[in-house]
């Protein structure tokens, strides 16, 4: 929604070349690639699933989230780095993904949370009735144990 009326020229396509962050070309963004650099979708999206890790790993589990934030952040940032690396992205373009994807994976998890039973749930994941369930299938039978936790 942004990254086509901003225009904002990428580190590399700037003239000159790796200097001018406020090159912003107004919605020439919608037509030519080298000027969709603000927000990062790369940034975005590893941040989002990474929050989402985080926040579940939270509600499930509080004292693991001291060993998994680290781990996921940190897996999160990598690309980031090569984007900046490869003058696709500047520093601001990186932190505005970063702030998009981290509070669109905590809205979804919170969410999930809050509609346990909503229909995308449903739609994808079929209903869970807790305890054993026995199904005979083409050779055999399929037993299942399902735990609302």
């Amino acid at each position: 929604m942004i990254r086509g009326p901003l225009g904002r020229a990428r580190p590399k396509d700037a003239r000159p070349i790796f200097d001018d962050q406020y090159e912003f070309h107004w919605f020439d963004g919608f037509t030519h690639f080298q000027y969709r650099a603000f927000p990062s979708i790369h940034s975005a999206s590893a941040f989002a699933a990474a929050t989402a890790i985080v926040t579940e790993t939270h509600y499930r589990s509080p004292a693991s989230t001291w060993y998994v934030a680290p781990l996921a952040y940190g897996v999160a940032a990598g690309p980031e780095y090569s984007r900046m690396y490869l003058g696709q992205h500047w520093a601001s373009d990186i932190l505005m993904g970063a702030f998009v994807g981290s509070f669109f994976g905590q809205r979804i998890v919170s969410y999930a949370h809050a509609h346990p039973a909503n229909k995308v749930d449903r739609f994808f994941l079929g209903s869970a009735t807790p305890g054993l369930t026995i199904v005979p299938t083409h050779g055999g039978v399929s037993v299942t144990y399902a735990a609302i936790f």
